[in-house]
């Protein structure tokens, strides 16, 4: 609660300062590429860098990118029925795709892999398969 509270008083405290100066976020940007103009006309390409950096983070182009992992239908229906899966009948199917003798192995096998133990096993097949 505390943290919210200071929160709000920070951003409220930031938006009187910002009024009270009358600056706003296209004042600060403009005056950035002013800045821009004269590091280029000083020839100090650190400055530049600097400026720009400033306006590609404003602008949000430093924001994490957000990738979506798209799953097919088929994908799901495996996955589905491996959670489904007990943990011994998920034991059983490995063990017959081949031990993990060592600690920190991997298991390396492909979907067609699966699909043939599952047959093996008794496993219901999916029918992604």
């Amino acid at each position: 609660m505390k943290v919210k509270a200071v929160q709000e008083a920070l951003a409220e405290k930031r938006a009187q300062t910002a009024e009270e100066l009358e600056i706003t976020r296209e004042k600060v940007m403009r005056g950035l590429l002013e800045a821009v103009e004269i590091a280029r006309l000083q020839a100090d390409p650190a400055a530049l860098v600097r400026a720009w950096s400033e306006l590609a983070r404003m602008c949000g182009y430093y924001a994490p990118e957000r990738k979506q992992v798209e799953v097919s239908v088929s994908s799901k229906r495996m996955v589905d029925q491996f959670e489904a899966m007990s943990d011994a009948e998920l034991l059983q199917l490995a063990d017959q795709a081949g031990s993990v003798a060592a600690e920190g192995s991997v298991l390396e096998m492909d979907l067609s892999d699966l699909s043939h133990l599952c047959r093996a096993r008794a496993f219901p097949r999916p029918s992604a398969f």
